[in-house]
């Protein structure tokens, strides 16, 4: 008789494919919603917001993929990721600077295409027409270094206050902090993964219930989708945060409340019906 994997959280009631469902549905009314926004958003808040939730998704996706292939280590790697960038947009509304972010963020890809076009060991191999830079995007970098730009990256212990400010404090903890360790270089990396490769199971090696991984980064998806959606400067149909909500309670709770509300929104999809306006309209 097979032993059923060893749980290390009591509290994770949902199957694997629960989690997945739950997962794809949310990644479909995302996508809708990215689809119907591209020629809608023109201030600068909502095209990162709408970025953020392109990137959400193939985070997301990626995390799913990994975890298939039972590749936790790296599951993990992005799941820190994930963590960091919702404490990120936590962060650029409360300070308001996300002119100042989107400045600091062009500075330095500019610069570092342009260290690697400028390196003299390099540079006879490199194709000059892919490293040359557009007239607009040469102009608005002298401006920029001449008006200077203060934005700094926060450093580990502000992202905690940021955490404890937003009650997210268990995921910077078990995030950012504890995922932390799988980005950086141990001497036990690759134990787990040594028979995955060779394709051999170590001896009596209890089996662990890795459900937590995929379902905590479900979490920090809808985290990042809520808060997104929630601070641009649209109204959203109140069945779009149901279902946000109704989604958090089945991985509470393990049930699947979440699929009414998502029939509801699939309702006004299917008859042509907004689930958005923008504010003011």
């Amino acid at each position: 008789m097979t032993e059923k994997p060893l749980h290390s959280d009591n509290r994770s009631l949902l199957t694997t494919d629960d989690i997945i469902k739950i997962k794809d549905e949310l990644i479909d009314l995302v996508t809708y919603i990215l689809k119907e926004l591209r020629t809608q958003v023109q201030d600068k808040k909502d095209i990162m917001f709408m970025y953020s939730l392109a990137r959400a998704v193939t985070q997301i996706e990626s995390i799913s993929t990994l975890y298939n292939l039972t590749h936790i280590s790296d599951c993990l790697i992005l799941y820190r990721t994930q963590v960091e960038r919702l404490l990120t947009l936590f962060h650029l509304i409360d300070s308001d600077t996300i002119q100042d972010f989107d400045d600091w963020s062009f500075i330095q890809n500019f610069e570092t295409r342009n260290k690697a076009k400028s390196d003299r060991e390099q540079k006879d191999h490199l194709n000059p027409k892919f490293w040359k830079e557009s007239e607009k995007r040469l102009k608005r970098y002298q401006r920029l270094k001449y008006a200077g730009v203060n934005w700094i990256r926060p450093k580990s212990d502000e992202f905690e206050k940021i955490a404890k400010r937003h009650d997210v404090f268990e995921l910077y903890k078990y995030g950012y902090k504890y995922a932390s360790g799988f980005v950086h270089p141990l001497a036990s990396d690759g134990e787990d993964d040594f028979g995955l490769v060779i394709g051999m199971k170590a001896r009596n090696k209890v089996e662990l219930d890795t459900r937590p991984i995929i379902n905590n980064a479900l979490v920090v998806f809808i985290f990042i989708v809520d808060f997104a959606l929630d601070e641009m400067n649209f109204e959203w149909n109140e069945y779009v945060f149901k279902f946000l909500n109704s989604c958090k309670d089945s991985i509470r709770n393990g049930t699947n409340c979440y699929k009414e509300n998502k029939r509801i929104i699939d309702g006004f999809r299917k008859n042509n019906l907004p689930i958005y306006r923008k504010y003011g309209n």
